[in-house]
């Protein structure tokens, strides 16, 4: 049985919501390419190492913007990087900005941090059961941990990281059961992460979101050799790669800005979407996002 359940997010019916085109899809990319503005120029000021990550750097690589169809941005930092960053980008924005992280505030139900923009509305599926959290539109940061340079430590740290991830994913969709039946999410996968979660339901959500990114915080060294993104797409062992050429030291274009992105930004993109990375993929393959009302960029 595949356990992942990532790609019945694409074609879920949920309720009420819709699917952004247009202009409205256009002033969202808008909104958010500010955003992406005021994180720059707070990680140029303090120094921060940062990329663009994810389907974000795709687009700069492919389109130089924003893959047409899509509506969201997700940036790339090290994870000893954030605490500095964070403290600067909340002095001199602390006013237009709600920030969250695995943990903080206690409902925050993701396992990575996120920026969300005051004053819009851009909710989201795991916003309808979050009422009391901010919901304005967001970019996400993803965070590059570090991982040991012996192998049977890093192994130890991989198999540790998607044990918790797995965990994780069941409590949340233990947290979540109803929307998802009702979404129509019930398959054998569901099912199985349910039960599993029924079992962690003693301790909430939040405990292993913490849980789980402290793991994953396991190793302090900030010039291993190897690195990752244990909460990405690909999950630790499959985006692991050497630190060199995960740091924000190429150029790239989005959006008619220059933006960082990785140094083999290449084998980034192979490991995240294959080796033809550059073709974009047929229309019922692509990543679909839906938006709950009020939508409000």
């Amino acid at each position: 049985m595949d356990l992942s359940t990532f790609d019945s997010f694409k074609t879920a019916a949920a309720r009420g919501a819709k699917e952004l085109s247009g202009g409205e899809l256009r002033a969202l990319q808008l909104r958010l390419c500010g955003i992406l503005d005021d994180i720059s120029a707070v990680c140029e000021a303090e120094k921060v190492d940062w990329t663009l990550g994810g389907g974000s750097a795709l687009g700069a690589v492919r389109n130089g913007g924003f893959i047409p169809w899509d509506d969201d941005l997700d940036v790339n930092m090290p994870r000893g990087d954030w605490p500095r960053f964070r403290a600067a980008f909340e002095r001199r924005f602390g006013g237009k900005y709600a920030v969250y992280e695995p943990g903080s505030p206690r409902g925050y139900p993701l396992a990575f941090p996120r920026i969300r923009l005051r004053g819009t509305s851009y909710v989201t599926r795991e916003d309808v059961l979050e009422p009391d959290l901010d919901r304005g539109v967001f970019v996400d940061v993803f965070m590059m941990d570090g991982t040991f340079d012996g192998r049977l430590l890093r192994t130890a740290h991989g198999l540790g990281s998607l044990a918790l991830g797995f965990l994780y994913s069941c409590r949340k969709h233990f947290h979540e059961r109803r929307l998802l039946r009702e979404w129509g999410l019930d398959g054998a996968a569901f099912r199985l992460k349910r039960a599993v979660g029924l079992l962690l339901a003693p301790l909430p959500l939040g405990a292993w979101t913490r849980l789980w990114d402290r793991w994953n915080a396991l190793c302090r060294n900030a010039d291993s050799r190897l690195a990752t993104f244990p909460v990405g797409r690909r999950h630790f062992f499959g985006e692991l790669a050497a630190r060199e050429g995960m740091r924000g030291t190429r150029e790239g274009t989005f959006e008619g800005r220059k933006v960082r992105l990785p140094a083999d930004v290449e084998s980034y993109m192979e490991r995240l979407y294959g080796a033809d990375y550059m073709t974009p993929p047929p229309e019922g393959k692509r990543e679909r996002h839906i938006v709950f009302p009020p939508f409000a960029p």
